[in-house]
């Protein structure tokens, strides 16, 4: 089964090609990403790490390559956010708190963030990223070889467009504590060619979602039983936060215990595919339990 969200699997050591001499090293975590859909944007947010003089501070950030850089990608922007932000890939709008990169005083970690449309055709060209900074009024360069742009064109990467066969029933969900049904709030639902597969929900987003949530109520130890009535649904993932614990898996077996006291946020997302494994669509639900000994 595809997903979009990927594994973070290695840091990447650059090469400088700068204006002038500073020691600079700019370090970002590679991505490969399956399945973007040409034509969609998407936020990119990954670890960035930085060693140099104290008082550094970016000034841009900017895609270059040999050949031309494809116009969509070079419309790209570029954002910082904190190292404490959750990296992945996302097509929601919105992705948190982020500051601009001009002017930014560099630290140790951070992320850095994308906001890029996918270009409608590969081109299976390299592609890097240069930072623009500043040391003591000087100004200087270094370009990255990020693997992730290069992705972006890849003919590997970019999806079929092959059509996925439509779904003869819209699913719906059925949540049950103890033979009795909870109430729930569906999120997001799309379906059919329109609808993107890799769309997730971060930390922050799950206590905004669900914030306005009245809370059931529900006692240590009991079990929360999740059917999907219609198509059987090929993937079924949740997101829960408790405090300040998230935790986000796979749901195999249709049960969720709640062992820990407190309010637990769960949101609930159903993919379904056809049998060539094409992406037909998905189901986002939300509900808020407040367990209790």
């Amino acid at each position: 089964m595809r997903k979009i969200w990927f594994v973070l699997w290695s840091l990447l050591v650059v090469t400088a090609c700068q204006r002038g001499e500073s020691d600079s090293e700019f370090t970002l975590v590679d991505m490969y990403p399956l399945d973007l859909q040409p034509g969609q944007n998407y936020i990119f947010i990954t670890t960035l790490e930085w060693e140099g003089t104290e008082g550094t501070t970016l000034q841009s950030v900017d895609l270059i390559s040999e050949e031309t850089v494809p116009p969509v990608l070079s419309q790209s922007t570029f954002y910082i956010g904190a190292a404490t932000k959750s990296t992945g890939v996302s097509n929601r709008e919105e992705i948190g708190e982020k500051q601009a990169i001009e002017g930014y005083a560099m630290e140790e970690k951070q992320t850095l963030i994308m906001e890029t449309k996918i270009p409608e055709t590969p081109t299976d060209q390299a592609i890097d990223i240069r930072f623009t900074y500043e040391v003591d009024g000087e100004e200087y360069e270094q370009e990255v070889e990020w693997d992730t742009l290069s992705e972006l064109t890849s003919s590997d990467v970019i999806a079929n467009q092959q059509a996925a066969v439509p779904l003869e029933e819209k699913p719906t969900f059925q949540l049950t504590r103890d033979g009795e049904q909870l109430p729930f709030e569906v999120v997001s639902e799309c379906w059919g060619a329109e609808c993107s597969e890799e769309a997730d929900y971060i930390k922050a987003e799950v206590l905004d979602i669900t914030r306005d949530i009245a809370p059931v109520p529900m006692r240590s130890g009991g079990f929360l039983e999740v059917d999907v009535m219609g198509e059987e649904v090929d993937e079924l993932e949740y997101k829960r936060l408790v405090d300040s614990i998230f935790v986000e898996d796979t749901l195999r077996e249709g049960v969720l215990p709640f062992e820990n006291i407190g309010t637990h946020r769960l949101m609930l997302t159903g993919r379904w595919y056809d049998n060539q494994g094409l992406f037909q669509g998905k189901k986002t639900i939300a509900l808020v339990l407040d367990v209790t000994e």
